[in-house]
This record gives C-alpha cells, sequence and structure tokens, in this order.
C-alpha cells in the first residue's frame, strides 16, 4: 500500500493601526500510512488449518506470528493501516501595544479525525507444553513445544479492530511582554484548554478499576440493553490552565539573564493513547 499525505495552509494579517494587529490562520493536513509484513499467504494458512481460526482480513491472509521459549527466535505477522488521519487547524491572534506594554490575546480550534487500525495473531510456545508438571521452570523446551503443536498461549486479534474517531480541542490564551526598564522586560500569560469527549464509530467498553463498573458505550443484548456511562466512554479533558511567566535582563552591555516557568499539558500523547487502548474493547474488537 502506498503511504501519502497532504498539507494545505493559509493565513490573514489586518493591520488596524500601527499598534494592533490581527493574524488568522487555517491549516489542513491529511496523512495516511501503513506498515504490513509479507503475508503468510492463503496456501500456507490452508496448510496449517488456520483458514477459520484467522481469515483474510482487507485481502491479507497473515499467518500465525510464533514465539519460541529459550533463546530461539520467532516470526511475525502484523498489519498496522492507520489513516486518514484529516485534521483542521483554525488560529486567531490579536496583539495591541499600550504603553510599555504589548497585550495578546487569542484562541484556536484544532478537529482531529483520526482512523487506527492494527491486527495479527500470535502464537507462543514455551517449557509449559512439554515440562512434566506443566511449569514455566520447569523441564520443558520451547521448541520441543512446537513440534508437538501444545502452545502456551495464543493471543488474535479479531473482530472490528479499528477506531475511527473525532475530536474537538479549543484553546484560549491571553499574555502581556511588559517593559518595566530599558533592561528588563517581563512576560506573562495565561492559557487554558478544552477538549471534548470523543465520538467513535463503534461500540466500546473497558472496566473502571476504581469503581468496579463495566462501561459499555451502546446497548449490546441481552447482557446491556443501555449503555453504561457516556457514550464517548472518556471524560471531557477540563483541567487545562497552563500559566507562563519568563523575564529577560540585563545588567551589563554583554550580560543577558533569561529564566522562564511554564505550565503544559501533554494532550497529544492522551488523546493517542485513548484511541490505541480503545479500539481493542468488546463487543467489536478483542484479543
Amino acid at each position: 500500500k502506498s503511504n501519502y499525505s497532504r498539507a494545505f495552509a493559509g493565513g490573514y494579517t489586518h493591520i488596524f493601526s500601527p499598534n494592533t494587529i490581527l493574524n488568522l490562520r487555517y491549516g489542513y493536513t491529511q496523512t495516511s500510512f501503513s506498515i504490513f509484513d509479507q503475508p503468510a499467504g492463503t496456501d500456507f494458512i490452508n496448510a496449517l488449518n488456520f483458514s477459520l481460526t484467522a481469515p483474510a482480513k482487507n485481502n491479507l491472509p497473515l499467518g500465525p506470528g510464533v514465539g519460541i521459549a529459550n533463546g530461539y527466535t520467532g516470526v511475525s505477522q502484523f498489519a498496522a493501516p492507520v489513516g486518514p488521519q484529516k485534521n483542521s487547524d483554525y488560529h486567531a491572534d490579536l496583539s495591541k501595544v499600550v504603553g510599555n506594554h504589548t497585550v495578546g490575546v487569542g484562541g484556536m480550534y484544532y478537529r482531529i479525525h483520526s482512523f487506527d487500525d492494527g491486527w495479527q495473531y500470535t502464537m507462543n510456545f514455551t517449557q509449559n507444553g512439554t515440562a512434566v508438571d506443566g511449569t514455566q521452570g520447569g523441564t520443558g523446551y520451547g521448541p520441543a513445544s512446537l513440534l508437538v503443536g501444545t502452545p502456551d498461549s495464543y493471543t488474535p486479534w479479531v473482530g472490528n479492530t479499528a477506531e475511527d474517531q473525532i475530536i474537538n480541542w479549543y484553546g484560549f490564551y491571553a499574555q502581556d511582554q511588559w517593559r518595566i526598564r530599558k533592561n528588563l522586560v517581563l512576560s506573562y500569560g495565561i492559557r487554558y484548554d478544552y477538549i471534548t469527549p470523543p465520538t467513535f464509530s463503534k461500540i466500546n467498553s473497558g472496566l473502571d478499576v476504581l469503581t468496579g463498573i463495566f462501561h459499555v458505550t451502546g446497548p449490546v443484548l441481552p447482557l446491556f440493553p443501555k449503555a453504561v456511562g457516556p457514550s464517548s466512554y472518556y471524560s471531557a479533558q477540563t483541567n487545562g490552565w497552563q500559566p507562563r511567566f519568563g523575564f529577560v535582563y540585563q545588567p551589563h552591555s554583554k550580560t543577558v539573564i533569561q529564566g522562564a516557568f511554564v505550565i503544559i499539558d501533554d494532550h497529544n500523547n492522551t488523546l493517542i493513547e485513548e484511541q490505541s487502548d480503545i479500539r481493542l474493547s468488546w463487543p467489536s474488537g478483542i484479543f
């Protein structure tokens, strides 16, 4: 499969006066990339009587990934189509000079539409399959377990293992750069981010280990006639207060002292982990 990406960007600057400037910007990105091992092939899978256990998905007949204990190298079969990822980014910034102050305010809107998938079928052979007492530290041998066909574990990724997700991200800020003296400048401000709960394309589920409640985002008969918990599964991210403070001080013509303090929330990583964790949940896709 071919990988591709495309991007568009544009901006507009309006000068109200020499002291007041407005900047508007828009950006759009679309990316898609795939990571595939060379498929084992239908003939190989049929020879193993593996076609019913793991039928070809997206026309990719993957065989089992095999792990062998006792220092032997196994083989792997894995597919990970990711994309298209469609992101739209809107920004508005207004700056104004008032005496010794340069005040800035602005906001952003970030719409994230992402698709992620991946599947494999893993079978591990350890000492357990040929051990006298069936324990990991027993008398067994990994290659021997492979030869007699006694796997220790089998972990298939089956069903709808993909996730199509939409998230809206809003950010606002205000800041001031204050030239107190010719050789001393202070910068301070505050930013706030709010990220809406995600919208998923399928029913997801998971156990809340703090409360012991099993959440499911939609009805799954007969066990769950209605949803348990929010339809988005995750709550909105509202802890987005991020203060900033910095200074520049020049005590001498050849000496400059700078310092800064900021709090930054890693929302990007949180969103990535949310999608990765939820896409293999019951009842749509499991492993």
